[in-house]
């Protein structure tokens, strides 16, 4: 995975957004803040959720990635 950090911005520029997940019957409230973005996805990770047509949650291998702050 690829990743560039504080790419939404430092932390006055955080945010929160809805954000739905594959499977979930309800979106998450994803919190950005100094967020990364995940520009490339590698060894065959799948996107579990997108925002603006960019992944903000993936499952690569054994473990998930989060971009943001899940609370």
């Amino acid at each position: 995975m690829a990743v560039r950090r504080n790419a939404y911005g430092r932390q006055p520029d955080s945010f929160e957004s809805p954000v739905r997940i594959a499977g979930a019957e309800r979106d998450f409230p994803g919190v950005f803040i100094r967020a990364p973005v995940i520009e490339e996805l590698r060894d065959g990770a799948q996107t579990l959720a997108e925002l603006d047509g960019r992944p903000v949650a993936c499952a690569p291998a054994a473990s998930w990635r989060w971009p943001f702050t899940p609370s």
